[in-house]
């Protein structure tokens, strides 16, 4: 395990670059943050592209795709609608990130990474301490992974970086999941059999996002000739959210069931990490992207209140090895 963490570091390091170097559209072409219906009139409507540098736009996942091609700076050619009116013209892209963006994502996923080395080596005998480590590792890899320009980096470098990332988000909802079995105190095997189906589909998930991986970055299949925009921009941020939803309905039922009372106020301590942190993050990031394609609020800003997730599991391990 401790291999995975080496890795992670190196990898993360090696993607500043590529999300320094990454690109998105200009601003007339982006939908501001919280845009609602009352602000339609104030708000210029954003032109909508409906190619890029020749290729027909499908989805807006399908242009973040294309959009790690690039660099910032790039000239090209597009063709959009606005009010009505289809022109073709030639765009330059603008940077995605800033430096404030990419220390957020820096600062959050060591955060995750250094409480998943002191589950390691600190809690090692605990039952739970492999799940915890892959449940704060997996996270690590989602927010120091995120997709930059493909450029800077050797292909080697961009297939682990993509590889890594979509199979962390798939065995994350089951780890959170199976995390809520044994902690605090281990389950009857009987009923963790519950937990089959989850692994199961993870195992499924992680199957294609290898196949799809190597078909991609390998075979050079064009994205459009296969399944994986569909897989692993909406199946897998469902399952995500599924595994949260059911993480947090377990742990409340798993309180309910405890009679000891500092069990009980380690479980909603947990409980607070996860609702006030993962589950936001998912029903202000996720759930409108799927919905509607954009997020309610700032990537960089929302990730923040991850961060209470390690924080709060760390104060309960502390009590353990502390008791009061």
């Amino acid at each position: 395990m401790l291999l995975l963490n080496v890795a992670i570091v190196v990898l993360a390091i090696l993607n500043i670059s590529a999300l320094r170097e990454s690109a998105q559209l200009p601003p007339e072409y982006r939908t501001p943050y919280m845009l609602m219906q009352y602000q339609s009139e104030t708000v210029a409507e954003a032109r909508m592209l409906t190619s890029f540098d020749g290729q027909d736009i499908h989805s807006p996942m399908h242009l973040d795709y294309l959009l790690t091609m690039y660099r910032h700076g790039s000239s090209i050619p597009v063709t959009d609608v606005y009010q009505g009116e289809v022109t073709e013209r030639r765009i330059t892209l603008v940077p995605a990130t800033t430096s404030f963006s990419i220390g957020s994502s820096l600062s959050v996923g060591t955060i995750f990474l250094l409480f998943a080395l002191y589950v390691l080596f600190r809690h090692r005998d605990r039952s739970y301490a492999p799940v915890l480590h892959l449940l704060a590792a997996c996270t690590a890899i989602m927010i120091l992974f995120d997709w930059g320009a493909l450029a800077p980096l050797p292909l080697v470098a961009n297939f682990l970086l993509r590889l890594l990332f979509d199979l962390s988000i798939w065995i994350l909802p089951t780890l959170f999941f199976h995390f809520s079995f044994i902690y605090p105190t281990d389950r009857p095997r009987l009923r963790r059999r519950w937990l089959v189906p989850w692994y199961a589909v993870s195992l499924i998930g992680m199957g294609l996002s290898i196949y799809y991986t190597v078909t991609l970055y390998v075979g050079g299949t064009p994205i459009l000739d296969t399944d994986y925009l569909p897989v692993h921009g909406i199946i897998n941020d469902v399952f995500l959210i599924a595994g949260l939803l059911c993480t947090v309905a377990h742990f409340e039922y798993a309180a309910l069931k405890i009679t000891d009372a500092v069990l009980r106020k380690n479980v909603y301590w947990v409980l607070l990490g996860i609702m006030f942190g993962p589950l936001v993050y998912v029903f202000m990031i996720l759930a409108p992207r799927i919905l509607q394609g954009s997020e309610f609020v700032s990537d960089a800003l929302m990730q923040y209140t991850l961060i209470l997730a390690p924080l709060m599991f760390w104060k309960v391990l502390r009590r353990e090895r502390q008791p009061e």
